[in-house]
């Protein structure tokens, strides 16, 4: 693992770049703290820093392939490294060093673009073609690794955060991203917050060469070729391998490595099949939250999960780490978890994540694991019940729902809004349950210069995240089932750009990579193949995994209901962070004043009980925001925030998210 960065100048004034790549690379030791290698040529300069993992000492990149020619740096690990080397040097490829990595260069040598097609691992890349004159770089499949770029006259710039990115533009507000973000709780790719500042999409390369910029799929899920066996028990066992080869496939080897264990269903089989697999139980890790002093002892289980996790723990002889956290040290550290996340996600998970985290770091772990994606391609979250009704729902003939939805769309009942938009399209529903603020929210929440600015961005998100979900449907037209198509969302959407950037900004923050061997691209297309019965039957979530592992995991574990890292952030908001909330939010020196409407921030802040719930989710989004803007002034030459804000210019949407959003659509 490592933070990666490079710099392709629109002259032969690569040299010159050099002292500016060091720059970027310094923003992310935290990436990579064992060494930091770099090349500066007059055609480019790229390099990184280095977190060593697999490779030893001759893991040293950039690496070169055997006539100099080729180089690249990659931040990740590529999985199938093994059989990939096996099969090059049958092709004749000489190889210099032991790293995963270094089977990427003569892949291109052999396949050009194509190679991408070959890799299993998770990934963000940097190629040099000196040849050809050209920058390739790439994201893997899932989305885990992520990747940033800038494009500008002078020069292609690209790194793996977008903070080393920063000195390279004059930092404005992306409208379409800032809409977004109310919206969904992040800037879905290719935004971000940063006017100038692109994430590469997932399953996405690009291509520099000159002044031409070409944005290009490599893969799709593969949907509709896919046979699951008619036979259930069939298809229990191939879960059942294919998540024991998920898990295999990413032993760490070498390093000290740890799981981040819940005393769920998900971890509780990663640190199962661990024990089973290798041989020897891992150590484990979880942490809790103190129970927030104003509810007493009656509700103490809701936020205390850690009592499952060592139940697991002593079941299979783990060593175990555990720490206890409360609302004052949390709220201290804020600040700086948010400028960890490196863009807003407003996602309270990231407070568990950080502090386990922390814990491996200090505990001597390179390595976490995590049962990340599970939730997703099984349907294991208590939303996913609602397809149910939904099925029934478009079993009405179209002239009946649109009926029926020219009445409810406008009618101001409870309920109306959402089953209005539930007769339209589960992707029109899906929209409305997860969206955070509603339109009649932001109209209330923000400024007006602000609010008027969001109106022509509000609806860009669609035109890639929407644009991509019916995309990949297309390939799958048998498979039509509301809770199919709302996985089949959540793994293109929801997983890489909310869940999966949060865990690699969290973790790499302290130096540790996070693994998810439950994201493999065989189990992920086979998972999304699977009929839904196979994932929700009679209410059980996950029935196939269930099924596949019953003789695995213990009943106590398998029946219990699902918990996850609970963050009591409902009951801090309203308890020991109410007045902090206030101050952070309204006082002089707040960043947002001109932003958020001061009653509207008063109003939640009011909220009777049955809404706070609600309310403390919306309050948390701004209050990630608020810490999100401090922390960029103090990275950049912002001297007001009315400069980065720029709302009587800024009105319409970011400057390069329209025609890489465009590519992303015709691209899939």
């Amino acid at each position: 693992m490592c933070g990666i960065a490079g710099i392709v100048p629109r002259s032969n004034s690569g040299l010159l770049y050099a002292k500016q790549l060091k720059a970027m690379l310094s923003q992310l030791e935290h990436r990579g703290p064992d060494a930091t290698y770099l090349h500066a040529s007059p055609q480019v300069a790229f390099g990184m820093t280095r977190l060593s993992i697999v490779g030893g000492d001759d893991g040293v990149q950039p690496i070169w392939n055997e006539s100099n020619t080729c180089a690249v740096v990659c931040n990740g690990e590529i999985y199938n490294y093994k059989s990939l080397r096996s099969m090059l040097e049958l092709h004749g490829h000489e190889f210099r060093t032991s790293s995963d990595v270094e089977v990427i260069v003569h892949l291109y040598e052999e396949y050009g673009e194509q190679c991408l097609s070959q890799l299993e691992g998770i990934f963000a890349l940097c190629l040099w073609d000196s040849e050809r004159q050209r920058m390739l770089i790439a994201r893997d499949r899932i989305g885990v690794k992520p990747l940033y770029y800038v494009n500008t006259d002078e020069a292609f710039l690209c790194a793996s955060e977008l903070r080393a990115l920063l000195p390279a533009v004059n930092p404005k507000l992306c409208m379409s991203a800032f809409s977004s973000y109310h919206e969904l709780r992040f800037a879905p790719a290719p935004y971000t917050l940063v006017d100038g500042i692109e994430k590469l999409p997932p399953a996405h390369y690009a291509v520099v060469q000159g002044r031409h910029l070409r944005i290009q799929a490599y893969w799709t899920p593969n949907l509709s070729g896919l046979r699951p066996s008619d036979n259930g028990r069939a298809r229990q066992q191939d879960v059942k391998n294919l998540i024991e080869e998920a898990v295999s496939a990413q032993r760490a080897d070498g390093v000290s490595s740890g799981v981040l264990l819940s005393g769920g269903l998900d971890s509780t089989l990663l640190v199962a099949l661990q024990a089973k697999l290798f041989g020897t139980a891992p150590e484990t890790i979880t942490v809790s939250f103190e129970q927030p002093k104003h509810l007493g002892t009656t509700a103490a289980t809701e936020y205390d999960e850690h009592s499952y996790a060592k139940q697991v723990a002593d079941l299979f002889g783990c060593k175990h780490h555990v720490q206890e956290f409360g609302a004052d040290e949390t709220w201290d550290l804020l600040p700086q978890i948010v400028a960890d996340l490196d863009e807003p996600i407003a996602d309270p998970t990231a407070l568990p994540l950080w502090f386990a985290s922390r814990v491996a770091h200090r505990a001597g772990h390179r390595v976490l694991f995590s049962g990340e994606g599970m939730d997703e391609l099984f349907a294991g979250y208590s939303l996913y019940r609602q397809t149910y009704w939904l099925r029934a729902l478009h079993m009405l003939p179209s002239g009946v729902r649109k009926g029926l939805h020219s009445v409810l769309r406008n009618a101001n009942l409870p309920g109306s809004h959402l089953l209005s938009h539930s007769l339209q399209s589960v992707a029109s529903w899906y929209r409305s349950i997860g969206e955070l603020f509603t339109d009649t929210e932001m109209d209330g929440i923000l400024s007006t210069s602000v609010r008027r600015a969001t109106k022509t961005a509000e609806q860009h998100w669609s035109n890639n995240t929407i644009t991509r979900f019916l995309h990949l449907r297309e390939h799958a037209r048998a498979n039509q089932d509301p809770l199919q198509q709302m996985l089949l969302f959540d793994c293109v959407h929801w997983l890489p750009e909310n869940t999966l950037t949060k865990s690699d900004k969290i973790s790499m923050a302290h130096s540790v990579e996070l693994r998810v061997p439950f994201l493999n691209e065989r189990l992920f297309e086979y998972a999304l193949s699977l009929p839904a019965r196979d994932k929700l039957r009679r209410g059980v979530h996950k029935y196939i995994v269930r099924k596949a592992f019953h003789d695995l995991i213990p009943d106590e574990v398998m029946n219990r209901p699902k918990a996850g890292f609970p963050v009591p952030i409902t009951a801090w908001t309203f308890g020991e962070w109410h007045e902090r909330i206030r101050l952070l939010l309204l006082s002089p020196e707040s960043l947002t004043r001109d932003i958020y409407q001061e009653d509207a921030i008063l109003k939640l802040l009011a909220s009777p009980p049955a809404a706070q719930r609600r309310a403390a989710r919306l309050l948390w989004s701004l209050v990630t925001m608020e810490l999100w803007l401090r922390s960029l002034t103090a990275q950049t030459h912002i001297d007001h925030i009315g400069e980065f804000i720029g709302v009587e210019e800024r009105a319409d949407h970011c400057r390069y998210g329209s025609a890489a959003a465009s590519a992303v659509a015709t691209q899939g």
